[in-house]
């Protein structure tokens, strides 16, 4: 509708005709709600206001279809985001299954998690299952390693721009 109008209004402009599609362009920019040299807007906050000011809501039919896709639009997000949720997480092992793991073998969902120790941490599934979705760590003691934690990470990140600072303050008084 807006493309339309803006082709009409060039259109009149190009002949030099004026008011040459007024009719048509009003009848667009109500329906649209789109602001051109024939249509403006008027604000109001609710329906009682349009019907105090005996204003005709000529784009209700817009809105309600609008809101209509709105709602079918928010729909399927809900459903995507249900089937998102369904597939997350591991899932419960059946007996029915032709890659479960022996009846003798620890299953990781039935056994408790090993007690951590500072020599080693190990959690382990069956990590070759396609459907496998559990978490795998092993960590061989010594400390160490892992994420830094917000403060380290600006503490370090400091300690860094400090020595680029100094060094570059060396270099300047050398050739200086």
């Amino acid at each position: 509708a807006w493309r339309r109008v803006d082709r009409l209004l060039a259109d009149e402009r190009a002949s030099g005709v004026a008011r040459k599609h007024q009719a048509e362009i009003v009848r667009l920019c109500e329906g649209f709600s789109i602001v051109s040299p024939y249509a403006s807007f008027l604000v109001l906050e609710n329906d009682a206001e349009y019907q105090r000011w005996k204003i005709e809501r000529r784009n209700a039919v817009r809105v309600q279809g609008d809101r209509q896709a709105q709602e079918r639009l928010r729909r399927e997000l809900d459903r995507l985001r249900e089937q998102a949720i369904a597939k997350l997480g591991p899932r419960p092992e059946t007996a029915d299954r032709s890659d479960a793991a022996p009846a003798s073998t620890t299953d990781a969902a039935a056994s408790p998690l090993p007690a951590a120790s500072p020599s080693s941490t190990q959690f382990t599934s069956q990590p070759d299952s396609p459907t496998n979705r559990d978490l795998v760590i092993t960590s061989s003691g010594g400390g160490g390693g892992g994420a830094l934690d917000p403060l380290s990470g600006a503490l370090a990140l400091g300690l860094a721009g400090a020595a680029a600072a100094a060094a570059r303050r060396r270099r300047e008084r050398r050739r200086g």
